[in-house]
């Protein structure tokens, strides 16, 4: 064994960037520098794991390991448990210091983490997982949230990329499993692979010929693409986002960068805020435009983080009802209703359509994947659990604490939020009214037209399928039964619990100019405020109910958004 007194360890996992990158920057202090991404196999063959997901950070990879080297550096591969890539290169390296990020992902993935802190511990390593969000892990008083995240997101400029890197470990070649050629996949779909597949390059999708190109993934195409919303495109943000004819266009398109790294969150802000002082005083129409889109955008951010919270502090949303009420709702649960969704063969065109598309390029704008959602849970009886991995599957931008957290609020399980039902037809007229989108994605639909389309509900479409002749009862038979729950004391006990440990805060995006950081401990260890909510007994339930000025009257929490 070779060692050098100054080795460190830069274990890239969604941070594929130079620029604004804490791990990296203080990787980069060290002598030697062995850059690491880490494709393990029991997380490429995980249930919320698919071959988008793994195109995704091999693209990222591909173009940070060419910047890397632009500037000295390598960015090595290893197809292993993160645990045995890191013995392989304590062997050959000895003794070294490991950066990565603080990451939210599913209960798989931080245990994982657990368990590479615990072998540093063991091997005397030390581990620095650093920030690159407003998330917060573990005990503290959620009041200091604002203050937290202002300092790490709006008060501190982002880092620039290091001016120089330090070379690879001398024998950095010849550390068993790890090569500096990454594997191809030469096209990819919402299947889930292997890792053999991946290693192979051998995971396709079935249908080559309807392929979508997926957004290219590199720091530079991350920049490009925010410099042309906040310039080009994102005028007509406001008020364009909600169909999916616009929302390619005019949303930001930066949650695939901003899931797997490519862009920081604080670039993002700043970057922002730049644009918006730069309009500041302007009085002509356009200006007034742009002020009015990048504001909504800039709340949008806001909630990125609010919801990423959520499900750190509670992540057995993964495998529970955040609102402990609603753990026994029954679904009636149609093995052909899902199989139907996730094929997007239901006889619903705009539902169909938005499945097919994410199939296609997995992307869709936020109405339409809560559109989903709800017609899953409401109109075709399915339990929440039983499609949030496969919608994950489906997602090119798949960011797990958003997903959990949303899936649960669109299935309306969580009880604190106004529960929106979406009527598909309703939306089909109100966002697709000439169906460009429906025909586009739906090809058994391309040669009828608008109004014949719109009448799928009483008209034949050719080979198209009928819609489910159960719907409308179905969506009645949920709505009724958590009504019921949310209007029972039980309901209502729980949610006011969760309202208070989760909830978003009146006035939390008027961040104060300082506060201090919060400690970085166990994830299973939730707010101080809040710890009780994680007994799921009603009396428990009960017995820790705290009362807010934030909270909602009961006639608030009851109410509905009923679309259909």
């Amino acid at each position: 064994m070779t060692t050098h007194p100054d080795t460190a360890v830069w274990w890239v996992k969604r941070d594929f960037r130079l620029s604004d990158n804490e791990a990296l920057t203080s990787a980069a202090s060290h002598q030697r520098l062995l850059v690491i991404f880490i494709a393990e196999p029991s997380v490429i063959e995980f249930q919320d794991s698919s071959a988008f997901h793994w195109q995704a950070q091999l693209e990222a990879a591909k173009n940070l390991q060419l910047s890397l080297r632009q500037m000295g550096g390598e960015l090595f591969f290893s197809m292993a448990e993160a645990i045995d890539a890191f013995e392989a290169i304590l062997s050959v390296t000895g003794h070294f210091t490991l950066y990565a990020h603080q990451e939210t992902g599913n209960n798989l993935t931080f245990e994982r983490d657990k368990s590479i802190r615990a072998w540093c511990k063991k091997n005397n390593l030390k581990f620095e997982e650093k920030n690159q969000n407003g998330v917060v892990r573990g005990p503290h008083d959620r009041e200091e949230r604002p203050a937290i995240l202002a300092q790490r997101l709006l008060q501190t400029i982002p880092l620039p990329q290091p001016t120089r890197l330090p070379p690879p470990p001398e024998l950095a070649g010849s550390i068993t499993r790890l090569s500096n050629a990454l594997p191809q996949l030469a096209t990819c779909g919402a299947q889930a692979i292997s890792a053999v597949q991946l290693l192979a390059g051998t995971a396709v999708l079935a249908e080559p010929s309807r392929f979508q190109q997926l957004q290219e993934l590199s720091e530079t195409s991350a920049k490009t693409m925010l410099q042309s919303f906040l310039y080009s495109r994102g005028i007509n943000y406001s008020g364009g986002i909600s169909s999916p004819n616009n929302a390619f266009e005019f949303g930001s398109r930066l949650s695939t960068h901003l899931a797997w790294g490519t862009l920081s969150l604080r670039t993002v802000f700043a970057a922002n805020a730049g644009r918006l002082s730069e309009l500041r005083g302007q009085k002509d129409r356009q200006s007034a435009r742009w002020r009015k889109s990048l504001t909504g955008f800039q709340s949008r951010l806001y909630w990125h983080d609010h919801f990423i919270q959520r499900f750190e502090s509670a992540c057995q949303m993964e495998f529970e009802a955040l609102n402990p009420a609603y753990q026994t709702l029954a679904y009636p649960q149609s093995d052909a209703n899902l199989q139907a969704w996730l094929t997007g063969t239901t006889g619903i065109p705009l539902v169909d359509a938005c499945i097919r598309c994410l199939h296609n390029g997995g992307f869709l704008n936020f109405r339409m994947r809560a559109m989903l959602v709800s017609v899953a849970c409401y109109g075709l009886g399915l339990h929440w659990k039983s499609i949030q991995y496969p919608l994950a599957r489906l997602f090119y931008d798949y960011e797990p604490g958003i997903h959990f957290s949303q899936i649960q609020m669109q299935a309306g399980v969580v009880g604190i939020n106004t529960i929106r039902v979406y009527n598909p037809h309703k939306q089909l007229i109100e966002q697709d009214p000439e169906c460009k989108f429906v025909r586009a994605w739906v090809e058994e639909l391309s040669e009828f037209n608008a109004e014949q389309i719109a009448n799928y509900q009483t008209q034949p479409l050719g080979d198209y399928p009928p819609p489910p002749i159960d719907f409308d009862s179905t969506a009645k038979l949920m709505k009724d039964r958590i009504f019921r729950i949310r209007n029972s004391e039980e309901g209502k006990a729980a949610s006011q619990l969760v309202l208070a440990a989760y909830g978003s805060r009146r006035g939390t995006r008027r961040y104060p100019r300082t506060g201090k950081p919060a400690g970085n401990s166990r994830r299973k260890n939730v707010d101080k405020t809040s710890a009780q909510s994680q007994h799921h007994s009603t009396a428990r339930l009960q017995q820790g109910n705290e009362h807010r000025k934030d909270q909602p009257t009961d006639s608030e929490q009851q109410q509905f958004r009923f679309d259909f």
